[in-house]
């Protein structure tokens, strides 16, 4: 039987190897405990840090350059609706009210239908709120947007004054579930890990070194 998280059942399989604790498949696919990770969390949490910890290696090495970043990692890019309610320009992303984005790492620019929508860059929030800077309105034909963790902002507010305004949301994911913001689980029901194949090796290599890490600090 097929496991429902291959990529990161695979993950897991090479760090659990790596660390001389190699675990074994049950009839129905999924893995069994080692004898140094003990429980299926643990070997997620692992697998987990050692992703965000890959992807914060990635960002550094192309100084935050977002369209370099997708290069090396395009997988990570993400579109979903976002819904704008009546009368209401300012979105919390971290309320599942509002939809599942808790993995949101980074806003990009996004659409609305055909219309394109800008990023703004958060040092703008306070003009555009004001009215105060002219270049950061926006209008029907040029919307912008402003995140704020946890908030998002839309401008003009007068895109929501007579009907809901719904976006087309572009943004970087991070391989976390978009639901409650945990971490995904090894034969979990929240979807598998978004990296293709040709990253595993390297983050197994990471979650090795965190473990060896906790392992040394254990022993000491």
């Amino acid at each position: 039987m097929a496991t429902a998280t291959p990529k990161l059942d695979l993950l897991a399989q090479r760090f659990m190897a790596q660390i001389q604790d190699p675990v074994t498949v049950s009839g129905s696919g999924n893995l069994n405990v080692g004898n140094l990770v003990q429980t299926i969390p643990d070997m997620s949490r692992y697998c987990g840090d050692a992703m965000l910890k890959y992807i914060q290696k990635t960002w550094d090495s192309v100084n935050g350059n977002e369209q370099m970043f997708l290069r090396k990692l395009p997988e990570l890019f993400t579109v979903k609706s976002l819904t704008f309610p009546l009368h209401t320009n300012q979105v919390d992303l971290s309320n599942s009210a509002n939809g599942n984005f808790f993995d949101v790492q980074n806003i990009l620019d996004s659409y609305q239908g055909s219309t394109f929508i800008e990023v703004w860059d958060q040092d703008k929030l306070s003009g555009a709120l004001s009215g105060s800077n002219p270049f950061h309105i926006g209008s029907t034909t040029r919307p912008g947007i402003i995140y704020e963790k946890p908030i998002l902002y839309l401008f003009p507010s007068s895109l929501v004054s007579s009907a809901p305004y719904i976006i087309s949301l572009c943004y970087i994911r991070l391989p976390i579930d978009p639901v409650a913001g945990g971490y995904l689980q090894i034969d979990g029901t929240l979807g598998d890990i978004p990296f293709t194949l040709q990253h595993i090796q390297e983050i197994a290599d990471v979650a090795q070194s965190l473990y060896v890490t906790d392992d040394m600090e254990t022993s000491s």
